[in-house]
């Protein structure tokens, strides 16, 4: 520990190196509050248990992540992933190789069964735990992991290799090693890499290490787009102060890959702009001194603050080198400021050439030049992208790599036995919902039915094949399981139904929902809850038997399906988000 501090002053000051300790001192009285907190919840967990709370059957993803899952505000791929795999309703488990550098750590809900240091997992543990069924994610080739996949090698478990970085540059410069990474490649089942330059990187590392028939699966980053959602209004961030144009950065200020001297230009080019910078800005003191004033510092955020930064900037940066770091890279945030429609200037980074809604500059010139022009986006190219590149799609493609046939089992039972119905005040404010519906409908096989109040649109047989308007004429076309859902409900993915499928099918249930008066917050770890008052109508899945006729629609379904002796319950994962 006595080297480490050493090295950190070396690196980066006395100044800063006190705030790190500081952090780290903070941090661990934190987490030691956290512990004796967690003990004490135990009982109350069995408890829970006892009246009526299930715990998740489902397989367990083991990510193997280089930081913490707060580190950068929880806005790193690894946080994505975990919290992305969690909403898709499996257990997670986030292990992580260092602890953050960064100055300010914020106390999030960490969406995980278990997050703790590697160095904290005992192996015999993790091998009594492990099983074929489950998946390993390992982000980087560290040495702390190699014990752990190892064990998940010889149980049999998958294990998917993440080349998210170029670690034969100074990023890996105090642990990466080729005999490592040999073993990881070999031991893994397939690998995937986030930027095009890593997949040429990733072939050559199979032809130095003779490794032949892996697949290569490509996975750039990716938006939490019920996060970062442009249709929302944001209120303007109490720190943040607006000059003639604005330009917005976030993430990391202090590496090597950062052009500064791209930044400056803009600042210079207009002095009643403003550039605001957002991230741990405590490396780089000396340098702050000599910068414009109009560049401004507003420390670092949560990954949740982040969209109304955004919301109330005109422009959105990304500076990076284009060098042996800056090539290899997909930077997460590009496809955040996309997801909130704003115009992005950037260095010529391969991966992002042909993303929408950016302009290309590598010089000062070229990027002064940009700034002062009027730059146009269009909305459309952003609203496909968002939705072929949202953290689902990269989870559901690695599931669907790793489990192949086996993720379709679940629907068998259900297909082409389940009616939803969607309620809304208006077919034509009710259009996503639907489009999204009929996207997803192969898997499920179900029918759509609309019941809304107003309609100027003419029914047409076109119309008539991809829904109906349901009333008392075709009410008995309902099919033996109904979900009902309105017009702020929207599926987020072609999986979306799954958990309500499988709890319908292992346990013993006549109806669940996502929304409702219920006593206790489900933890990551447990998948439903018998113990509620009632649900309410939207979101909620149920056998037709219970509901005899139209009207009951319009009370609370619930109620009717508990007083006729049917077992209700609460889960949270339905794969829909609200519009605003």
């Amino acid at each position: 520990m006595i080297n480490k501090i050493k090295n950190k002053i070396h690196q980066d000051g006395i100044k800063s190196s006190i705030n790190w300790i500081l952090c780290g001192v903070r941090h661990r009285i934190k987490h030691l509050i956290g512990k004796i907190k967690k003990d004490n919840s135990l009982g109350n967990r069995k408890l829970r248990k006892r009246k009526g709370i299930h715990k998740k059957n489902t397989n367990k993803i083991y990510i193997f992540a280089c930081v913490p899952y707060f580190d950068i505000g929880g806005g790193q791929r690894s946080s994505q992933l975990a919290k992305t795999f969690n909403r898709l309703g499996y257990r997670v488990y986030y292990y992580y190789a260092n602890f953050t550098s960064e100055s300010k750590i914020y106390n999030l809900s960490i969406p995980t069964v278990e997050h703790r240091p590697v160095k904290k997992i005992k192996p015999k543990k993790f091998a009594t735990d492990i099983t074929k069924d489950d998946l390993c994610i390992v982000e980087m080739p560290s040495p702390k992991f190699i014990p752990f996949i190892k064990i998940a090698h010889q149980k049999g478990s998958s294990i998917v290799y993440e080349n998210i970085d170029n670690w034969e540059t100074s990023l890996g410069k105090k642990f990466f090693s080729k005999d490592i990474l040999k073993e990881i490649l070999q031991k893994c089942n397939f690998v995937t890499t986030t930027a095009q330059p890593l997949t040429l990187q990733t072939q050559k590392y199979f032809r130095k290490f003779k490794i032949k028939n892996k697949q290569i699966l490509y996975s750039p980053n990716a938006v939490n787009d019920e996060l970062f959602d442009k249709n929302k209004e944001y209120d303007l961030p109490v720190d943040m102060i607006k000059g003639k144009k604005n330009f917005i950065y976030y993430g990391s200020l202090w590496g090597e890959w950062f052009d500064w001297n791209l930044v400056v230009a803009i600042a210079q080019s207009d002095s009643n702009c403003i550039i605001n910078l957002i991230g741990d800005s405590t490396g780089i003191v000396e340098r702050k001194k000599s910068l414009p004033p109009n560049i401004r510092f507003l420390g670092l955020k949560k990954q949740d603050e982040l969209p109304a930064y955004l919301y109330h900037s005109d422009i959105a940066l990304l500076p990076f080198k284009v060098d042996e770091i800056g090539k290899f890279v997909s930077p997460l945030k590009v496809f955040e400021y996309i997801a909130m429609n704003k115009i992005v200037i950037s260095s010529y980074l391969p991966d992002i050439v042909n993303y929408p809604n950016i302009y290309f500059g590598n010089t000062e010139l070229e990027w002064a030049k940009l700034s002062t022009e009027q730059l146009l986006s269009d909305v459309s190219l952003c609203d496909s992208f968002v939705n072929k590149n949202n953290w689902y799609t990269r989870c559901i493609d690695i599931l669907e790599t790793v489990y192949k046939n086996k993720i379709e089992d679940v629907t068998k039972k259900y297909k082409q036995r389940i009616s939803i119905i969607v309620k809304c005040k208006s077919i034509e404010n009710n259009m996503l919902c639907i489009e999204r519906l009929l996207e997803y409908r192969e898997r499920y096989g179900y029918n759509l039915f609309i019941k809304c109040e107003i309609s100027t649109v003419k029914t047409t047989k076109i119309e008539n094949d991809r829904y109906e308007f349901l009333n008392e004429e075709n009410f008995h076309h309902l099919r033996e399981y109904v979900l009902i859902l309105n017009e702020t409900q929207i599926p987020l993915h072609k999986y979306w139904l799954d958990n309500y499928l499988k709890i319908f099918d292992n346990f013993e249930v006549d109806c669940i929902g996502n929304d409702g008066t219920f006593s206790n917050e489900l933890v990551p770890v447990e998948y439903y809850d018998e113990k509620i008052d009632d649900l309410n109508n939207e979101g909620l899945f149920c056998k037709t038997k219970y509901i005899k006729r139209l009207s009951e629609f319009n009370e609370n379904i619930s109620i009717l399906i508990r007083q006729q002796n049917g077992k209700i319950a609460f889960s949270p994962y339905l794969g829909v988000k609200n519009k605003p």
